[in-house]
């Protein structure tokens, strides 16, 4: 079988293409994330400062709360990153590549 050099240097740049276009994905992802849960944190933690002398204790608990479930969010978050890259890098190389043929019908593979 002869080496096709154009096709594999073809397929080696949409795949590092496709990587790179992942990561940034990725990037954007975690970072609007980030401040989604760290905006959340800082209203939670401003609360028992903004609340009345009788409802402080409510306030602190709350705030407590809150930062137990994001940090709940962002162990999920960490934990889920790896299934939603692979599948971001295949979307990615599927588009760089473009639609594929069907085989024939009597020729499956």
């Amino acid at each position: 079988m002869a080496a096709n050099y154009p096709a594999m240097l073809r397929t080696a740049m949409q795949v590092q293409g496709a990587a790179a276009a992942t990561w940034l994905n990725l990037a954007g992802r975690a970072q609007k994330f980030a401040l989604q849960e760290l905006t959340g944190l800082a209203r939670a933690g401003a609360a028992p400062l903004l609340a009345g002398r009788n409802d402080r204790q409510t306030a602190c608990e709350d705030a407590l709360w809150t930062g137990y479930m994001a940090h709940q969010q962002c162990l999920r978050a960490l934990t889920g990153a790896s299934r939603l890259s692979l599948l971001v890098f295949l979307n990615e190389l599927d588009q760089r590549r473009g639609p594929r043929p069907m085989p024939p019908e009597g020729r499956r593979q």
